[in-house]
């Protein structure tokens, strides 16, 4: 399954423990997984790892919809997702500005 396809959850919280946290499998399975894409206190841990990594970020809202985008301070990275779901759709741009926009899941 495609990482856009993905819906907030478990199944997605796991890959961004993955990519974003770069904790295995087996350390996933061992401990508490926080919701990342679906609470404010997991969208938070995100955010800060991010910006440990070197990401700056940006919220805006137009008309109901928010855009949230991670962009590199020392390059040329960009990750933006739009929706209406804050933690969602930062923990998606994490995903994306980490693996690049093909990223389906299953690395």
């Amino acid at each position: 399954m495609r990482i856009d396809d993905m819906k907030p959850g478990p199944e997605l919280d796991r890959i961004c423990g993955e990519v974003v946290f770069n904790k295995s499998g087996l350390e996933l399975s061992r401990e508490f997984l926080p919701a990342y894409s679906t609470s404010w206190e997991g969208m938070r841990l995100v955010v800060e790892e991010m910006q440990r990594r070197g990401w700056d970020y940006r919220i805006e809202s137009y008309r109901g919809d928010v855009s949230f985008a991670f962009l590199q301070r020392e390059h040329e990275g960009y990750s933006e997702e739009v929706g209406t779901e804050l933690p969602y759709i930062a923990t998606l741009a994490a995903i994306k500005a980490l693996q690049g926009s093909e990223y389906d899941g299953t690395d």
